[in-house]
């Protein structure tokens, strides 16, 4: 090897160990410094309890979508609230506890995710934001134990994609309904017993996770599930079902149903759940538990 070529290398990989993972093919940013090298390029960025340099933030705006990990401070930076362009807000694993008010400014904020963070108070973060109906998705899975439904949800009535999962919830509402526009339901990991009548009349969900519920009502359930009439994609893996519980022939419209994890009797295979005298065991992928039923 020629010594300039050598010589390039190694500036190279000082380079990438000075800025760390600095950015993927999808033009996801993970350091500050990197990002401000071309910062109208920036559309994604995620941050690793950074807490310097962060008022260079303002500098990105093309920043669509901002994730902020492993952060040990109860409260979230408040410079992310001159990123009033920005669409989408993520937090994970970190300690907060709220946001801050100033987050009102994020008008253009489509989704807000919340992931792994138990001192999180729900009701204070849904009612930071001052543009609910812009919302189409939210996501608040692994956070403070809620128990029933966050009531502020309703406010974010064009949402299309709606994740509670692990949070303790035992109870839904009589009205879930009212979200018309959503195609996207996750409530695995809880503690529900029963889905409302209600599901019945929405139109539009076409994914439902209720995997990892134990409780589950499976009659009253299913009673529930058949009439849904957009429903393509069913997820009830580890939902503690038994051999027989859930004869899925009056499922019209179902196109994928995952049942991994559910154990007969002996505790040695799936469960034996049957549709047109034909068992699921036969056409389960056994490494995702998936059966395409189309």
């Amino acid at each position: 090897m020629k010594p300039i070529i050598r010589t390039s290398i190694i500036i190279i990989s000082l380079c990438f160990s000075f800025f760390g993972r600095t950015q993927t093919q999808d033009s996801t940013y993970y350091s500050i410094q990197a990002a401000l090298l071309n910062p109208l390029s920036v559309k994604k960025l995620t941050l690793d309890n950074v807490t310097a340099n962060l008022e260079t933030l303002i500098q990105f705006k093309n920043l669509e979508s901002l994730t902020l990990i492993n952060y040990k401070t109860n409260y979230p930076p408040k410079e992310v609230a001159a990123v009033t362009w920005l669409k989408r807000l993520e937090i994970e694993r970190s300690n907060f506890v709220e946001l801050p008010v100033t987050y009102n400014k994020l008008v253009k904020l489509e989704g807000l995710s919340i992931i792994d963070d138990s001192l999180m108070d729900v009701s204070n973060a849904l009612a930071v934001f001052s543009k609910p109906t812009n919302f189409k998705e939210i996501v608040f899975n692994n956070v403070y134990p809620m128990t029933s439904f966050p009531e502020e949800l309703f406010k974010y009535k064009n949402l299309e994609k709606l994740s509670l999962r692990g949070d303790h919830i035992t109870t839904l509402p009589n009205n879930i309904n009212y979200f018309d526009k959503l195609k996207f339901l996750d409530l695995g990991d809880n503690e529900i017993v029963q889905l409302p009548s209600s599901l019945i009349n929405l139109s539009s969900i076409e994914t439902l996770f209720i995997d990892h519920d134990l409780k589950l009502d499976v009659p009253q359930v299913k009673s529930v599930l058949i009439q849904m009439p957009a429903l393509k994609e069913l997820h009830l893996e580890g939902a503690g079902l038994t051999p027989n519980q859930l004869d899925i022939t009056e499922f019209k419209q179902l196109e994928k149903l995952y049942i991994k994890e559910n154990r007969n009797s002996n505790n040695e295979k799936e469960v034996d759940l049957k549709i047109n005298n034909l068992t699921f065991e036969k056409k389960i992928d056994p490494s995702t538990g998936l059966i395409d039923i189309k």
